[in-house]
């Protein structure tokens, strides 16, 4: 089928499945975000795309299927809404979104059976969770445009599993450049000096935090920035990789660092109890490059909801995509200078961005080549070659 039917296809199967009264109890913007995205997915009022609809019906699949992990999916919250900020309004604390509600829950709410709970025979060192089941999700996209709260969600992702996860927890931060991965880092750094601004529990240093040795709560986490192409740490046990960018990761005669780098940590993972990959990126200036090929391997998966029972668990139910982009046939300039299309490749406008901000940039790209490109590549998320129009 071809676009169009595959949304409509998608939409109604959406449309047929019931929201159960526990995804409001559980958080209200849950329940908002599916009806949102039910309600205003079509004609004039088209503000959500196909993968949209799509994870809002794996989403209530998996409902039926799995149990939940309420408490977590709720910490992760609590977390995330409880760290200050500056912004235009002085520094304070930022409510989550309907749609980063959804997020943290594709990652943290659903749980499976523990197929070796004593892995290690209760040892200290490594030790696997005891618990009857673990995190459902290991495998998580988030395909996002500029300004939207990436950052701030990568460090949340961080200190997540630097405070609660295993015991000796690694979490690697991977980029295409040392810089961008510190942008990362800083934003994690940030949250855990708010909890620790003597440094009397946790050691800071350019590229690395971890627990003192002599910390009151025994833990030995770390968190360390690393740049593709760099030397990877020796003897790592990673319990979470996040792969920052790897929209603009290229392949250079068939090679490609950002690649060699995650694949590294994630071949790691084999001790972990919980392991867990999130990709967080804009398109970037790469047209058949390693992420763009695995967000159409992960968008194949999604589709494949069409196929599934409302009650059936799949193999792939461990991988989550959240994307924010046109559909198919509105990758057109006529489509580019709509409001509508605007608020729906990045519902925050208003919120982390000024309402004119898309306004301004379409009008300002008009007759740069460059700066079109620029625009359509981050601000619509358009993977676009080196030609001044996204192919």
């Amino acid at each position: 089928m071809d676009a169009n039917e595959l949304k409509a296809a998608m939409i109604e199967r959406l449309r047929g499945m019931a929201i159960p009264p526990g995804v409001a109890e559980l958080d209200p913007r849950l329940y908002d975000y599916i009806c949102h995205v039910r309600d205003y997915c079509q004609g004039e009022d088209d503000v959500h795309n196909v993968d949209e609809v799509a994870a809002c019906c794996r989403f209530l699949r998996l409902w039926n299927c799995y149990p939940k992990a309420v408490a977590r999916f709720r910490r992760f919250v609590r977390l995330m809404e409880r760290f200050t900020f500056d912004t235009m309004d002085g520094t304070r604390s930022v409510k989550m979104s309907m749609s980063q509600v959804f997020i943290s829950a594709g990652i943290y709410l659903f749980e499976r059976p523990t197929p070796n709970p004593s892995l290690y025979g209760g040892a200290s060192e490594g030790q696997a969770d005891t618990d009857e089941h673990r995190r459902l999700t290991t495998l998580a996209i988030v395909f996002i445009p500029r300004k939207y709260g990436k950052t701030w969600f990568v460090g949340g992702i961080a200190v997540e599993d630097f405070l609660f996860g295993d015991n000796d927890g690694e979490v690697h931060i991977v980029s295409n450049s040392l810089e961008q991965s510190k942008i990362a880092f800083k934003a994690t750094k940030h949250m855990l000096q708010q909890l620790d601004p003597k440094g009397a529990e946790i050691r800071f240093t350019a590229n690395t935090m971890n627990w003192k040795a002599a910390n009151t709560t025994g833990r030995r986490a770390s968190v360390d920035a690393h740049t593709a192409g760099g030397k990877t740490k020796d003897g790592a046990k990673a319990s979470v990789v996040v792969a920052d960018e790897y929209g603009s990761a290229a392949y250079v005669k068939d090679h490609c660092d950002m690649s060699d780098a995650i694949n590294v940590y994630r071949s790691s993972m084999g001790p972990r109890a919980e392991p867990l990959t999130v990709i967080t990126t804009t398109a970037g200036r790469v047209v058949e490059g390693p992420f763009e090929t695995q967000m159409r391997t992960m968008q194949k998966v999604l589709y494949n909801e069409l196929n599934l029972g409302t009650h059936e668990k799949d193999e792939n139910d461990n991988q989550f995509l959240f994307a924010l982009h046109p559909d198919e046939w509105e990758y057109t300039d006529e489509h580019f200078g709509t409001e509508r299309l605007w608020r729906k490749v990045n519902p925050h406008i208003g919120i982390t961005i000024q309402e004119d901000y898309y306004a301004n940039a379409w009008k300002d790209a008009q007759g740069d080549p460059e700066a079109y490109k620029e625009t359509v590549t981050k601000l619509f998320n358009r993977f676009v070659s080196n030609s001044s129009r996204p192919w």
